[in-house]
């Protein structure tokens, strides 16, 4: 199963019981900062510093 699949299928539904701001601002987040990035990879696959790589790479995108 891919970050993808889990998130849209599993995590998305789990924050439903989050206040609305919380839950668009999770999805936001997501649609726009990291689906493109790590969406594709298998759930199994990725690890700490992936997530580590990934938010410093958005990090430095940031502050340019």
């Amino acid at each position: 199963m891919t970050l993808k699949d889990f998130v849209e299928h599993f995590y998305l539904k789990y924050i439903e019981e989050k206040r609305a701001s919380t839950r668009k601002s999770y999805k936001e987040i997501w649609d726009n900062h990291i689906s493109e990035r790590v969406g594709h990879i298998r759930v199994r696959e990725f690890r700490t510093v992936d997530a580590s790589r990934m938010l410093k790479a958005i990090a430095s995108e940031k502050k340019t």
